[in-house]
């Protein structure tokens, strides 16, 4: 459950703790007096976790200004100064746990998790033995062990601070009780499972708590309410759920929309730093974006099309850290590739489409020069300042495709250009410009200075991808259209097989060689969209491929792949041993369109893909998020996610992802073990969002994270195929019988639980059959517009699915 001021206190306002991390517990190492091990401040409220839970002290700034005063300044001079006086109300509410006897048990330690790279000093008074320096600072608070089998965790955001209880398997959430000390009135929940605190600053809201327990891939929701006791005390009301399975009381798989509301808008790239921080870039028309204190720029672009923006968020995506708008004054913007460095401070590619860029006194290029400008900087790490900027181009047409930082000095800035006079250093490998020929370009961190840059020789489509190796030396990916691209002679394919290939070089520009260069493709149209480096010898390359009017295909495909079959537009994967050397390769795709965007390697070795379906035949598995394209409508196209084994020739799990409309990834991230960060654009209202979304209805643009762990097939009860039918003033739900995995073996009889929803957020079960439909009498007069959703579990409770 999360803090959070209503109305009543909202428009008090205090400064948040300015510093790379934005909101986050500061360890108590003796700096100050107190039984509190952390400390947290978020607006107008602190937050001390205590061993006997947490004490919060919301406080009420008001300044009321007196006029004006003289005073004398160090050269005798007299000026005259507004004055004003400074009001401090506060109101302290302790919660504590009502704890089992221990006897003489020590009591449980609260512990830090997630430890940030910034740290506090602190120099009070003139005792040194009082001094604390690099106070660490963590993203989150874990108390182990508070009741027998359960787990506190405290986490902070903008927003408050959220508790979250973690019931392992065989504890009893019955013993979870909690005192409020210090209000003014008792407690009171309100219509929406809300809880009320009452102080002498106004009311407090803590938001109603969701629970879950984890099956297989899914979450399945345990309807979970406030129960008043006397005394100003809660404990939890849970339905239905598996005492032999953890429980959490509160969310952690997330999704959100994100953008400033236009459709068009996206997510472009994805990037980490090493404190786990995520950072997403992209384009937006819109005016809605969120933006965090102190943004470095507030202000889209006010003509018609579109302004870049840089957003950042905690490790778990459901804390925003930073956001602000990132373009020039004139014309459209957008930020197309992100990197971080050891501090977390962002470097950024993109381009504008007219002169304002803020360029920083010690760029390389400080003088917009052509129709589209490529411009490259440095975004300090709480999105305030601009520690560098410059722009890099010439007089025409230039595109940014994507940035790459190596060992926090070397900067590789990938695109192509128009542009017959590119900046060009003297050691460029190529010096001849023309249409859409690419260019690569080595900017050194330290020096701020632009130490190689070339075109590559060629004409392309665009650069995907680029991997930075030890000595200078990058492989740098692309798609090209053309015979003059330079190769090695032990080239995998030495020479141009259709309309559109892959080709991939590796440079030293230490040596100024081309130490390795190929084409890769087929007498079809192929479009190479994401690769990845296993070890230094092992390229694994995923994207799409049409047939264009050819009548076959001549992609070479291994003879057990998963799918050896082409339909007109299908995804591909192909794993290649280099120098020239196919281990594996599949394609991947139903009757329709498919193109793979986004490309993992699992640590198994099992490689994850993303991308966009338009086929109701795509291949999914039993297991399956959402088994129906376009929430069974079919009429326009998903996400997907797949998972194939390292040989690529068994699919082991694969969903669609998304709503009732139009759904694409534009950018993907897998981080072991088994999680994806995807993002893109939807136009689906009913597009999946969890509880904690940061962002709302209005944005197009969307941010969602999956766990892939390990599934048991036991817990494989699915439910697919539901239908609504009108009848009359009710509505009929069908849906297709839950399939139990064949080694399983139950002679329980399935349970079918009905849930309904104002919002698609949060659900109420409004029935249970044991047949596969269900009707709901006067749906039309009772909820006019809502949602459904079914669940399957075995009579018993011994199992549990989410089904969408």
């Amino acid at each position: 459950m999360r803090f959070a001021l209503i109305a009543l206190l909202l428009s008090l306002s205090s400064p948040l703790l300015a510093e790379p991390g934005g909101v986050f517990f500061v360890e108590n190492a003796g700096q100050w007096e107190g039984e509190f091990s952390f400390m947290c401040e978020v607006g107008n409220a602190v937050y001390y976790v205590t061993p006997k839970g947490m004490t919060i002290d919301f406080r009420e700034v008001t300044r009321h200004s007196e006029g004006t005063s003289r005073f004398e300044t160090g050269a005798g001079m007299f000026e005259e100064n507004e004055r004003d006086t400074v009001t401090v109300c506060g109101h302290v509410v302790q919660i504590h746990y009502m704890l089992p006897e221990r006897g003489l048990q020590t009591p449980p330690e609260p512990q830090g998790e997630q430890k940030l790279s910034h740290y506090s000093n602190y120099f009070f008074g003139r005792d040194s033995t009082k001094w604390r320096s690099r106070v660490a600072h963590y993203e989150r608070v874990v108390v182990p062990e508070v009741w027998p089998g359960i787990d506190v965790e405290y986490r902070a955001d903008q927003r408050g601070v959220e508790t979250v209880y973690h019931v392992k398997a065989g504890a009893d959430p019955a013993q979870i009780q909690m005192d409020y000390i210090g209000l003014d009135v008792p407690l009171r929940v309100d219509a929406q499972g809300n809880l009320i605190l009452t102080t002498s600053l106004g009311e407090v809201k803590e938001q109603a708590p969701y629970s879950y327990q984890q099956h297989g891939r899914t979450q399945s929701e345990v309807t979970t309410s406030i129960r008043l006791q006397s005394g100003n005390r809660i404990s939890f009301t849970l339905d239905h759920y598996d005492a032999n399975k953890e429980l959490v009381i509160d969310p952690l798989i997330y999704s959100t929309r994100w953008g400033g509301g236009d459709e068009f808008e996206t997510v472009g790239n994805i990037a980490t730093c090493v404190n786990g921080r995520l950072i997403i870039c992209g384009h937006t028309g819109g005016i809605h974006l969120p933006l965090s204190p102190g943004a470095y720029q507030t202000t889209p672009y006010q003509g018609l099309g579109y302004s870049g923006y840089i957003s950042c968020f905690n490790w778990r995506g459901d804390s925003l850290i930073c956001s602000t708008y990132m373009g020039g004054t004139v014309g459209r913007s957008s930020v197309n590739s992100l990197a971080a460095d050891q501090d977390c401070n962002i470097w950024f590619y993109g381009i504008v489409t007219g002169p304002g860029f803020p360029t920083t006194p010690d760029a390389v290029d400080s003088t917009f020069g052509g129709s589209h400008e490529g411009i490259f900087g440095l975004l300090s790490a709480d999105g305030t300042e601009l520690l560098y900027a410059s722009y890099l181009g010439g007089s025409d047409y230039e595109g940014a495709a994507k940035i790459r930082l190596y060992n926090n000095e070397d900067l590789y800035l990938f695109g192509l250009s128009r542009s017959l006079d590119f900046p060009l250093t003297p050691d460029a490998l190529y010096t001849e410009g023309f249409r859409n020929v690419g260019t690569i370009s080595l900017f050194s961190v330290s020096n701020r200075t632009l130490e190689f840059s070339s075109y590559t020789g060629m004409y392309i489509d665009g650069v995907f991808d680029a991997i930075p190796l030890p000595g200078r030396r990058v492989w740098w990916f692309a798609r090209v259209a053309t015979y003059v691209a330079y190769v090695t002679d032990d080239a995998l394919q030495p020479v141009l097989g259709g309309s559109m290939d892959g080709y991939f070089a590796r440079w030293n520009l230490a040596t100024l060689e081309i130490e390795y260069a190929s084409y890769f493709g087929a007498n079809t149209y192929d479009i190479p969209l994401d690769v990845e480096l296993i070890g230094e010898d092992t390229l694994v390359i995923a994207g799409t491929l049409s047939l264009n009017g050819e009548p076959h295909s001549n992609f070479y495909v291994t003879p057990s792949a998963f799918d050896t079959t082409i339909n007109d537009d299908d995804g591909f994967i192909t794993v290649i041993k280099l120098p020239d050397t196919i281990l594996y390769s599949t394609y991947l795709g139903g009757e329709w369109v498919e193109w793979i965007q986004g490309l993992g390697v699992m640590e198994d070795g099992s490689f994850v893909v993303c991308g966009i379906t338009a086929s109701d035949s795509f291949p999914v598995t039993p297991d399956a998020y959402d088994g129906l394209l376009n929430s069974g409508s079919g009429t326009y196209a998903d996400a997907f996610i797949s998972v194939l084994d390292p040989t690529l020739s068994h699919l082991s799990y694969s969903t669609y992802f998304g709503g009732s409309d139009f759904d694409q990834p534009f950018t993907f991230l897998y981080q072991n073990p088994g999680l994806i960060w995807l993002a893109g654009v939807t136009h689906s209202e009913d597009f999946p969002v969890t509880p904690d979304a940061l962002g709302s209805g209005v944005q197009f643009g969307f941010l969602s994270r999956f766990s892939l762990v390990e599934l048991n097939p036991c817990d494989s009860i699915q439910v697919t195929g539901l239908v609504i039918h009108l009848e009359g003033e009710s509505l009929m739900l069908q849906w297709q019988d839950a399939i139990i995995h064949e080694d399983c073996v139950s002679t329980d009889p399935l349970r079918y639980d009905v849930y309904y929803s104002d919002d698609g957020t949060t659900y109420r079960a409004i029935a249970y059959t044991f047949s596969p439909s269900y009707t709901d009498s006067n749906a039309l007069t009772c909820h006019p517009r809502g949602f459904y959703h079914v669940t399957a579990k075995l009579s018993n409770d011994h199992s549990i699915e989410h089904a969408p």
